[in-house]
């Protein structure tokens, strides 16, 4: 074998080996292209998206009354996020979902709950996918972003106008009271003035 056809072999050997070792492996397996590299670095942190408050369009709501539930909802980014829902849950009864997409900025959801009675807890979830709305424990807990939570007072439903119809009672009681009463007093009186006029 000619000396220039040896060092030719030894070249590509040189040239395996290297591609070979593990670090060499480990740095192409770590490249991506552009695109998928902007895609890993432009994806929101979880704290990027985030409720910032729940407002209701009557602080004092009465049982059964229909109240509308604001929910604002802050994306920190710079650009739109979606595949997200919001639930509104009050304790652990799903009032509503909605499948959202956040902008920049404040976003603002309206949700409808008719009140019940009682003191009420009601929360909002931001989550990742769109869980079933029949099973509040659908959803993983790591696809939770966010929660917000508000505990207001709903006025029972009223048993109506009880202190009309006691009034009238008690004005009969008093009447038949009195009508059976007064005689037995008019007469006391009257044998009492007797007995002082027999005297004298």
């Amino acid at each position: 074998m000619r000396k220039k056809d040896l060092y030719k072999w030894l070249s590509v050997l040189v040239v395996i080996a290297i591609l070979s070792s593990p670090t060499v492996e480990s740095s192409l397996e770590d490249r991506s292209s552009p695109a998928e590299q902007d895609t890993l670095v432009n994806e929101p942190a979880v704290e990027d998206l985030n409720i910032t408050d729940m407002t209701f369009s009557d602080d004092e709501p009465r049982e059964d009354q229909n109240v509308t539930i604001t929910i604002t909802v802050e994306n920190k980014g710079t650009e739109e996020q979606r595949n997200l829902s919001l639930i509104l849950i009050n304790i652990d009864q799903i009032i509503s979902l909605k499948e959202v997409s956040l902008a920049p900025g404040n976003n603002s959801f309206p949700f409808f709950w008719q009140a019940e009675g009682g003191n009420q807890n009601i929360t909002a979830l931001l989550v990742r996918g769109t869980p079933d709305m029949e099973d509040i424990s659908d959803f993983r807990s790591e696809d939770i972003v966010d929660t917000f939570s508000v505990d207001i007072w709903v006025e029972p439903e009223s048993m109506g106008d009880i202190y009309t119809p006691l009034l009238a009672l008690g004005l009969i009681i008093v009447v038949l009271f009195g009508s059976a009463l007064i005689p037995s007093i008019w007469r006391a009186i009257s044998d009492r003035g007797g007995h002082k006029r027999r005297k004298f």
